[in-house]
């Protein structure tokens, strides 16, 4: 009988390991996304650009509301669950980090994996959110977020366009894992300068180039940097071009 019993246990607890949800693995920012009361918050508004066939990891960062108005009357919200994420990149999925979300605390959403569509995508967030009527969680209509989150996806960021010696600088991989490389069509003979800045101004990487004329790189290793975005900046005598570098988390 023992024996059966902690059978039992054993298949109970298989069951629950296989059918429990796995919770992304992000962090929410709170020192950049502040409740604005308006109501919660969403943060950052603005994702930063994706491209074809570059891995995408980036986080959102939710506060929920306390309250919300339904049927004319302020009612306190106990928790809101997100049921879906309308729009999304083809090749991106997105992950929470929490099956529900209670007011007053930050929580996140993971958005990862290889974009294959061109184009710009508002996101759709939609919650069903629960509602304390008369001391009673009850569950409301689902809404969407009437100030949807933004994502931006490029047809191409690779060296391998030939069109690109036309332009000045290009940067690829970018968003990158580890290293990239920035490569600069110089006119001749001189002298050309990277340098990368978080987003406080501050320069976490430079690096000096005699150049030839044709095209000239710099290979970046920034891998031990903590993901996020940050700005990269080329100079020479005559050129200067500046653009957002995006780290991906590892």
């Amino acid at each position: 009988m023992k024996k059966q019993i902690h059978k039992l246990i054993i298949i109970i607890s298989a069951i629950f390991f296989c059918i429990s949800p796995i919770h992304a693995q992000c962090e929410p920012d709170t020192v950049n996304c502040k409740d604005t009361l308006q109501p919660g918050e969403f943060c950052p508004r603005v994702l930063p650009d994706g491209y074809l066939g570059q891995p995408y990891n980036e986080v959102i960062t939710i506060i929920p509301p306390g309250q919300y108005t339904y049927l004319g009357t302020t009612v306190n919200i106990v928790k809101i669950i997100i049921t879906d994420v309308q729009n999304m990149p083809p090749g991106i999925s997105y992950e929470a980090n929490a099956p529900e979300f209670f007011p007053d605390t930050a929580y996140c959403v993971l958005l990862s994996g290889t974009p294959s569509t061109a184009g710009i995508y508002d996101l759709g967030i939609m919650v069903t959110a629960f509602v304390d009527l008369l001391g009673t969680p009850v569950a409301i209509d689902s809404i969407i977020d009437d100030t949807s989150v933004s994502i931006t996806i490029h047809a191409g960021s690779g060296l391998d366009d030939p069109a690109w010696e036309d332009q000045f600088v290009r940067c690829g991989p970018n968003p990158y894992w580890h290293t990239t490389m920035i490569s600069l069509n110089a006119p001749g003979i001189g002298d050309a300068e990277l340098l990368v800045y978080n987003l406080l101004g501050g320069i976490v990487y430079r690096e000096q180039l005699r150049t030839s004329p044709g095209i000239n790189s710099f290979m970046f290793d920034g891998g031990d940097l903590r993901h996020g975005t940050y700005i990269y900046h080329v100079s020479t005598k005559s050129e200067v071009y500046t653009n957002r570098l995006i780290k991906l988390k590892d």
